[in-house]
Protein backbone atom coordinates (compact mmCIF):
# COMPACT_ATOMS: atom_id res chain seq x y z
CA UNK A 1 0.00 0.00 0.00
CA UNK A 2 1.37 3.37 -0.99
CA UNK A 3 1.11 5.81 1.92
CA UNK A 4 2.73 8.69 0.03
CA UNK A 5 -0.64 9.85 -1.33
CA UNK A 6 -2.28 10.05 2.10
CA UNK A 7 -2.15 13.31 4.04
CA UNK A 8 -0.38 13.48 7.38
CA UNK A 9 -2.43 13.88 10.54
CA UNK A 10 -1.48 17.56 10.80
CA UNK A 11 -2.51 18.19 7.20
CA UNK A 12 -5.83 16.42 7.72
CA UNK A 13 -6.63 18.41 10.87
CA UNK A 14 -5.71 21.72 9.25
CA UNK A 15 -8.25 21.28 6.47
CA UNK A 16 -11.76 22.57 7.03
CA UNK A 17 -14.20 19.67 6.88
CA UNK A 18 -17.87 20.55 6.62
CA UNK A 19 -19.96 19.54 9.62
CA UNK A 20 -22.88 17.21 9.22
CA UNK A 21 -26.28 18.89 9.40
CA UNK A 22 -27.16 16.99 12.58
CA UNK A 23 -24.13 18.36 14.40
CA UNK A 24 -25.17 21.97 13.87
CA UNK A 25 -26.87 23.99 16.60
CA UNK A 26 -29.75 25.14 14.39
CA UNK A 27 -30.78 21.55 13.60
CA UNK A 28 -31.24 20.71 17.28
CA UNK A 29 -33.06 24.01 17.87
CA UNK A 30 -35.58 23.09 15.16
CA UNK A 31 -36.03 19.62 16.69
CA UNK A 32 -36.67 21.11 20.15
CA UNK A 33 -39.18 23.62 18.75
CA UNK A 34 -41.06 20.84 16.93
CA UNK A 35 -41.19 18.69 20.09
CA UNK A 36 -42.39 21.59 22.24
CA UNK A 37 -45.06 22.57 19.70
CA UNK A 38 -46.30 18.98 19.51
CA UNK A 39 -46.41 18.70 23.29
CA UNK A 40 -48.25 21.99 23.61
CA UNK A 41 -50.81 20.93 21.02
CA UNK A 42 -51.37 17.58 22.73
CA UNK A 43 -51.61 19.32 26.10
CA UNK A 44 -54.26 21.71 24.84
CA UNK A 45 -56.34 18.84 23.50
CA UNK A 46 -56.16 16.96 26.81
CA UNK A 47 -57.02 19.96 28.99
CA UNK A 48 -59.89 21.16 26.83
CA UNK A 49 -61.76 17.84 26.95
CA UNK A 50 -60.35 16.33 30.12
CA UNK A 51 -57.83 13.51 30.15
CA UNK A 52 -60.25 10.59 29.81
CA UNK A 53 -63.58 12.25 29.21
CA UNK A 54 -65.52 11.31 26.12
CA UNK A 55 -67.79 13.98 24.74
CA UNK A 56 -70.49 12.17 22.84
CA UNK A 57 -74.07 13.27 22.66
CA UNK A 58 -76.98 11.10 21.68
CA UNK A 59 -79.41 12.55 19.22
CA UNK A 60 -82.80 10.90 19.13
CA UNK A 61 -84.60 10.80 15.86
CA UNK A 62 -88.03 12.33 16.21
CA UNK A 63 -90.89 10.71 14.36
CA UNK A 64 -93.44 13.17 12.94
CA UNK A 65 -96.86 13.21 14.66
CA UNK A 66 -98.66 11.99 11.56
CA UNK A 67 -96.63 8.80 11.40
CA UNK A 68 -97.11 8.15 15.10
CA UNK A 69 -100.86 8.34 14.89
CA UNK A 70 -101.10 6.04 11.87
CA UNK A 71 -98.83 3.39 13.35
CA UNK A 72 -100.83 3.35 16.60
CA UNK A 73 -104.15 2.99 14.85
CA UNK A 74 -103.11 0.07 12.72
Amino acid sequence: MDSNNLPTRAQYRSKKHPKHFYSRWWFWLIIIIIILAGGATAGMKITSTGPFKETTTKVEKKIPLKRRSKSRLV
